[in-house]
């Protein structure tokens, strides 16, 4: 009766982990339009800015070399032709330092952040030097969605997962001018996942006590010499 139960246990734990590949199919995607809408469903939110950088003096930016650059506990990387951080002043119409990837000429734009782990996100971002453009959104999840347009007066976009994420990439393409295409990014609000054991862990907890369990009996079984 116990090896039956422990089998069935076994067979449970083995069928979680072939099922982990379809977790992010399954993900459900909440969207918020407001920071007050995501402020209000979130206790835990730590904001990142990018105020501590200060962009090179009279030029009025600083490139990132590598195209990448970390803050906090996130790490931002673009693809593109420019990646820098933009002081408030004389450039937009934001009043905050931003990060700015920018792609002369035709051609997709994008801007990556990498988290430790995230539940949900919000930012506030913009498109200044170019007409809008649709921007298109992707986790490392699989899941996949298109966020407003924005110009220079920004945007915000808020979202949560069912699913923890740690990688959000931003891209457009130059489709109405195309002579480029920007994506300012502003802030960024997030919710840390919690540091629980992911379904696939659990699995082999479960599979360890199980064989263990069956070894046990089996010394127990076994006559003293």
């Amino acid at each position: 009766m116990q090896r039956e139960m422990c089998n069935r246990l076994a067979l449970a734990a083995l069928t979680s982990i072939g099922l982990l590949g379809n977790r992010a199919a399954d993900a459900a995607i909440t969207f918020y339009s407001t920071p007050a809408e995501f402020n209000a469903s979130f206790t835990d939110i730590q904001t990142t800015n990018f105020s501590s950088l200060t962009p090179v003096p009279f030029t009025g930016y600083t490139e990132f070399p590598g195209a990448q650059v970390t803050v906090g506990s996130d790490t931002f990387r673009a693809s593109s032709s420019l990646f820098a951080l933009f002081g408030c002043c004389g450039h937009g119409s934001y009043g905050v330092t931003f990060l700015s990837a920018q792609t002369v000429g035709p051609g997709p734009s994008s801007l990556r952040i990498a988290t430790p782990g995230v539940t949900a996100i919000a930012f506030d971002y913009g498109n200044y030097f170019f007409p809008p453009e649709p921007i298109t959104v992707t986790l490392n999840t699989g899941d996949q969605f298109t966020i407003p347009d924005a110009d220079d007066n920004s945007e915000f976009i808020g979202f949560s997962s069912t699913v923890t994420f740690y990688t959000i990439t931003l891209s457009t393409m130059a489709v109405s001018f195309p002579q480029g295409t920007t994506l300012d990014l502003l802030d960024v609000e997030q919710v840390p996942a919690a540091p629980t054991p992911e379904p696939g862990t659990w699995a082999l907890i479960l599979l360890g006590v199980c064989l263990l369990g069956l070894s046990l009996r089996r010394t127990a079984g076994q006559p003293a010499a």
